[in-house]
């Protein structure tokens, strides 16, 4: 369960807070509004990184049709080897004049290309604490998940690859790459985990039993996964979400 309750299924609190139990088990107290605060400093940094980027590469727009920089340089060389040939009459050897040249041409090309690097990296390193902050975040309030999951570890590995961060909310894409719509529109958190639970072929190692049905789907579901190349819930929550729906594809889930 994602918030930890005694053994009269009370919730715990600690210093005032709900006591939250992680993927690994380990216990701390679950603060929204420090988690809120958490979310909108990433949001800010994450839209000063894009910033950034997008000043990085007008600042460089002359060299961003720059593929293949061996190219380059081997141009670069011959222009300048045309233009030394009437102006740079003191170069002593052809060998001297080309390491000269490959040095200039390198601490001009360099400087641009490990700049470029670092800001996506940056922005990149940002947008995934984010994405964690917020759609993990989701996992841990979700009332469907607190209430209709018996497996809710597994379940936030196998689903939080298909959800993405639009306006500072959590939206959920089907396996094809489709937002999930609701009842009013793009749906709410909930709202799409629950769809994508229900198609999943995992649905009965994470949903609790219904009464009367205990037992029945797992028999199935082991059956399914016994030596036929098929994966087990656990295999599948470890891939990317890339990895998941080609095996999806694949008839391997």
């Amino acid at each position: 369960m994602p918030f930890k309750k005694d053994e009269h299924g009370n919730y715990v609190e600690q210093d005032g807070l709900l006591v939250f139990v992680g993927p690994d088990g380990a216990e701390r107290p679950y603060d929204p509004d420090a988690k809120a605060k958490q979310i909108a400093e990433l949001t800010e940094k994450s839209a000063k990184r894009g910033k950034e980027l997008e000043d990085f590469k007008a600042r460089y727009a002359a060299l961003a049709d720059i593929e293949d920089p061996g190219e380059f340089v081997s141009r670069a060389k011959q222009d300048a080897e045309t233009v030394a040939s009437l102006k740079d009459k003191d170069r002593t050897t052809e060998e001297a004049f080309q390491k000269r040249l490959a040095a200039a041409v390198k601490d001009a090309v360099s400087p641009v290309a490990a700049e470029r690097d670092k800001l996506k990296g940056e922005q990149e390193q940002t947008l995934a604490q984010l994405h964690q902050a917020v759609i993990g975040g989701s996992f841990a309030q979700s009332k469907y998940v607190a209430d209709k999951l018996v497996n809710p570890a597994l379940a936030q590995r196998l689903f939080q690859g298909s959800f993405y961060i639009k306006d500072g909310k959590p939206v959920g894409r089907d396996g094809e790459g489709n937002d999930i719509y609701g009842t009013d529109g793009i749906a709410n958190f909930d709202e799409a985990l629950c769809k994508l639970v229900e198609a999943s072929p995992f649905k009965d190692n994470i949903l609790r039993p219904t009464p009367g049905g205990a037992g029945t789907n797992n028999t199935n579901t082991a059956t399914n996964f016994g030596g036929s190349g098929r994966m087990t819930p656990e295999q599948a929550g470890g891939l990317t979400p890339e990895a998941y729906a080609k095996a999806r594809k694949d008839g391997r889930i």
